[in-house]
């Protein structure tokens, strides 16, 4: 089971903690599920006898078979891939717009 984020009392600590760029990720990328929903999930997944499910989408899509059958998986997986892509570019781009700028030998700054 691969739960997303779940609004409980540690989650609502961590949003008070956690850097900014992740909040920003974060924010993109999923919906916060109840406890409840979460569970369900985790039930539903269960009895279903899947061996590995999530209760959001993205992470869903991304396990070995997410739906079970053989052509519909490699054409998510196809789709994944190319998404995971452009997902790791934006991500890179994001944590970079967080980092102070790093000093090398063309711009460091010169000594008096």
């Amino acid at each position: 089971y691969f739960p997303g984020s779940i609004l409980t009392p540690g989650f609502q600590s961590e949003l008070e903690d956690r850097p900014a760029v992740t909040d920003r990720i974060e924010s993109t990328c999923s919906d916060a599920s109840t406890p409840e929903a979460a569970a369900k999930a985790l039930l539903a997944g269960v009895k279903a006898g899947t061996r590995e499910f999530s209760n959001e989408l993205l992470p869903h899509l991304t396990v070995d078979e997410p739906t079970g059958c053989l052509h519909i998986d490699i054409l998510i997986a196809v789709v994944v891939a190319i998404f995971k892509v452009g997902w790791d570019f934006y991500l890179d781009i994001a944590a970079r717009s967080y980092l102070p700028p790093r000093e090398t030998p063309l711009n460091k700054p010169k000594s008096a």
